[in-house]
């Protein structure tokens, strides 16, 4: 499966939150998810790293905040957006100057990303605006032969999306998404730094 993802193709895999579709950080790769799942370009991706990929190519003036937040719940379900590197190209962030990363905790993904060797980008396998798929066999009634493959292993799924946190503005860190890791628990780590955490309205 790393090898149909090394070579441009659109793969699905689970995740500890949800299956997710994604592949190489790749133009025509990317271009490909956003017709598959009929998703407007200026929704960003989400990028998946192990602890071997260097975040200093990836995100500049990464906060303390962030290091508090990996220490207490990465790998797992948290999703962390930074200021994005330069060296990102804008089709992987729907032409903003932030990258979503995430550190995924799921043995599947994991070892993915290992062969790999590089981040792979990925979304929630689903049609834009519907419900995130939880097996290997909703994903292919839905995708078909859209997909190269799909590592299928319902087990590995809980159903419930990852929490998402912005620090794009590390003094005033925004909750966007609420997930398995509550606001609370957010909160808790980030008082180390008497930082308090908004909600996005």
């Amino acid at each position: 499966m790393a090898q149909f993802a090394l070579d441009g193709k659109l793969i699905a895999f689970p995740t500890e939150t949800v299956y997710g579709i994604g592949g190489i950080v790749d133009k025509d790769t990317i271009e490909n998810l956003y017709r598959l799942k009929k998703r407007e370009k200026s929704l960003a991706l989400t990028l998946l790293l192990h602890e071997g990929i260097d975040l200093d190519f990836l995100a500049v003036e990464i906060p303390k905040a962030f290091f508090l937040l990996k220490s207490a719940f990465m790998p797992g379900s948290i999703t962390v957006i930074l200021k994005k590197n330069d060296l990102v190209p804008s089709y992987l962030t729907g032409g903003k100057h932030t990258i979503a990363i995430r550190y995924p905790s799921n043995a599947v993904s994991t070892c993915l990303l290992h062969k790999i060797g590089k981040p792979i980008f990925a979304t929630s396998a689903n049609l834009s605006k519907q419900r995130p798929l939880q097996s290997g066999k909703e994903v292919l009634e839905q995708f078909g032969t859209g997909l190269a493959g799909i590592i299928s292993k319902d087990s590995e799924v809980r159903g419930t999306p990852s929490t998402i946190i912005s620090l794009e503005n590390p003094s005033n860190p925004l909750l966007i998404r609420e997930g398995e890791i509550s606001k609370t628990e957010v909160e808790n780590v980030l008082r180390a730094l008497n930082l308090s955490v908004d909600i996005l309205e």
